[in-house]
């Protein structure tokens, strides 16, 4: 998945209904970044679908997991 602080923002303007600007983030990453092809994919099909709740719930799921991998800075 994409960094945590991208998915924070992409969370943030999910939760405030920002289709818009939320597909506009998500393509210019999929453009810049073609390693996260699949992750723009899915977040692109849910905003052209206006599937807030769904794109709240996956983007959760992203965070979760990257937020697992962060080192804790116990060794």
């Amino acid at each position: 998945p994409a960094p945590k602080a991208l998915l924070e923002q992409l969370l943030e303007l999910a939760q405030r209904d920002n289709i818009v600007l939320l597909q506009e983030q998500t393509e210019q990453l999929s453009a810049s970044n073609p390693q996260y092809k699949r992750f723009t994919h899915s977040i692109l099909t849910l905003t052209q679908q206006f599937q807030t709740e769904e794109l709240e719930t996956l983007l959760h799921q992203y965070l979760q997991h990257v937020s697992s991998k962060e080192p804790t800075g116990v060794e």
